[in-house]
């Protein structure tokens, strides 16, 4: 499969069927690309006749053109009521979906601040035929379950899976699959998942093996010597809201066509050296908004855009970034980048290979090297004096 040279993943829609290009952060993949309540998708979005709208509420099933495109959206609110009013509720909206009624597109479930739990089994998703599904929640007596059957119908259609918690949610929903539960969905390329205790229910081999994007938010895990396991298929990998200070050398090793890396939001402070070795075909990689302070770019092609753009980096060591940036500034028709701004560098004597061999000030650098970096005392990394890192640095 040949990828474009670009940053961001994107869900297309073709007709009735979905093809796979490329996208930056995709939590909002099923309500805006997918078209749930025809928010996105264009065109005269109806109700569903079957079932009928007042037997489903709070659930609402809307179509576009004839049936190529269906979204269920429901939004549950269990804050006054218990478990055992939960399940019924479910069960009689679930019900009613069938062979002629039950085919979506995307299927799009909310829940309120609740003390009260769902339990995604045959009696619920189990009746639906879906191809996406989004679950949000702000349940605080979690986990919540997806049971074996939580997508009996699903077997063969269902291809990405979205669960996360709301954002600024007082409460910490935790996910919890049934062992095996995800193994029979054979068309699952995409995992985005929130708050799930990997340690304690890793995927199988067979889930892993046919995932092209996994998103990881609030994974508890320890990542300093965590590795992923083998996942020959895997494009995208994004991390964020890890508890992690540093990531193991060997983290993304077992990923062989990783083209796009992203940790966001996390307190890691150090990449160790050799970390992207294997990401040779990679285009981007975002380490935007952590608490970085070492990063080692050794292996990354000239095609790759990095983002380290707010971080607490203060020096650019020879060793970790001279054959980045230079296969950047010198490869024919490259399509890297460097993004550096919001980092606030010493401009001692780790930056002379930079300053004096490269010369920021060059036109080709500031084309490539898309950064407003600046020193401490507010200098910005363009305006350098390289005679006096020549004065100050004889021996580098």
């Amino acid at each position: 499969m040949v990828y474009p040279k670009c940053l961001y993943m994107i869900l297309v829609m073709c007709g009735s069927s979905l093809s796979l290009t490329i996208h930056h952060h995709t939590a909002d993949i099923f309500n805006k690309n997918l078209g749930i309540k025809g928010e996105a998708v264009s065109g005269d979005w109806k109700t569903c006749a079957s079932p009928s709208p007042e037997s489903i509420d709070p659930c609402i099933c809307s179509y576009l053109g004839n049936n190529d495109l269906r979204a269920l959206t429901c939004y549950f609110d269990f804050d006054l009521i218990s478990d055992d009013e939960v399940n019924v509720l479910s069960h009689n909206i679930f019900s009613q979906f069938n062979e002629t009624n039950n085919k979506f597109t995307s299927v799009n479930i909310n829940f309120g601040l609740s003390t009260a739990s769902f339990v995604f089994d045959e009696n619920t998703t189990g009746k639906l035929k879906i191809e996406s599904i989004l679950v949000r929640s702000c349940i605080d007596n979690g986990p919540e379950l997806f049971t074996t059957t939580a997508f009996e119908h699903s077997k063969s259609t269902m291809f990405a899976i979205d669960v996360s918690i709301w954002d600024n949610c007082p409460s910490q929903t935790l996910w919890n699959f049934s062992p095996g539960g995800l193994d029979h969905l054979d068309k699952l390329v995409n995992l985005q998942i929130e708050n799930y205790d990997y340690d304690s229910q890793p995927f199988s081999d067979s889930v892993l093996y046919r995932l092209q994007q996994l998103e990881i938010s609030g994974m508890f895990t320890d990542f300093s010597t965590f590795t992923f396991p083998r996942m020959p298929n895997l494009v995208y990998l994004a991390l964020y809201h890890i508890e992690a200070s540093t990531l193991s050398t060997n983290l993304i090793h077992n990923l062989p066509i990783l083209s796009m890396f992203e940790l966001l939001y996390t307190n890691v402070s150090k990449i160790s050296d050799n970390f992207f070795t294997t990401m040779t075909s990679g285009f981007a990689v975002k380490l935007n908004d952590n608490k970085l302070k070492e990063v080692d770019l050794h292996g990354l092609s000239p095609d790759t855009t990095v983002d380290l753009r707010y971080n607490l980096i203060t020096r650019l060591p020879e060793e970790n970034f001279r054959n980045y940036v230079e296969s950047v500034l010198y490869t024919p028709n490259a399509w890297g980048n460097i993004y550096m701004d919001g980092n606030v560098l010493e401009c001692s004597c780790d930056l002379k290979w930079l300053v004096v061999d490269l010369r920021p000030g060059t036109s080709v650098f500031q084309e490539k090297i898309k950064n407003n970096a600046a020193c401490a005392d507010g200098t910005a990394l363009a305006d350098v004096d390289p005679q006096h890192l020549e004065d100050e640095c004889p021996d580098v």
